[in-house]
């Protein structure tokens, strides 16, 4: 858990906007990782010694993540993004030739496809198996066994169709459009629209 934490803050900011972000500097991705590593490895180790407690909203791992996306700003800020940076960004969006197949795609998408399932799942499982047992347990639960929807715990086991739903969508859209031959940016025909049927028919 811990290497996990110190991977997303450490790397994380800098992963990302590596690939979205087109005013992200070298100089910038370097100092933001090294940044990330520092502000969540010293909070961690200052913790676990005893030497200092750190309230749940100042996780390590947020404190990493927030001080390595506000370097990456300053840094970024301060330079300048070189054609050479700006070229390979951009041939990063590129999706080869020789990755573009319909059938592989098409499988593809069963994992964006799982992902919506799972958000549209979760809630009923989650009520069932954790929020009702501890609104029970906890005297929450209402004589006529109703929710208290305004609790915590039943906020937490409705989100799940607002974070995965959206998040398998796009992914979806993202695979079908880098990797369904026709469609990736590059490939549009005289119209100026992409050239290739949808992946879902």
């Amino acid at each position: 858990l811990f290497i996990g934490t110190v991977f997303a803050s450490s790397w994380g900011p800098v992963g990302l906007m590596s690939i979205w972000s087109k005013s992200i500097t070298a100089d910038a991705a370097f100092w933001g990782m090294i940044t990330g590593f520092v502000f969540n490895v010293v909070p961690a180790g200052l913790e676990a010694a005893g030497v200092i407690a750190l309230p749940s909203y100042l996780n390590p791992t947020v404190i990493g993540t927030v001080i390595s996306i506000m370097t990456i700003f300053f840094v970024s800020h301060r330079g300048k993004v070189t054609r050479a940076e700006a070229l390979y960004r951009m041939r990063l969006h590129r999706t080869p030739m020789a990755e573009q197949n319909i059938e592989q795609a098409r499988r593809t998408l069963i994992a964006p496809l799982a992902i919506i399932v799972y958000g549209l799942a979760m809630p009923f499982i989650m009520i069932t198996y954790y929020v009702i047992p501890y609104q029970r347990g906890t005297g929450q639960l209402g004589a006529d066994g109703s929710i208290d929807w305004a609790t915590g715990e039943a906020m937490f086991a409705i989100s799940a169709p607002f974070l995965h739903i959206p998040l398998g969508l796009y992914a979806a859209y993202t695979v079908w459009r880098s990797y369904y031959p026709g469609t990736r940016a590059g490939l549009k025909t005289a119209s100026g629209k992409a050239d290739g049927a949808s992946p879902f028919n």
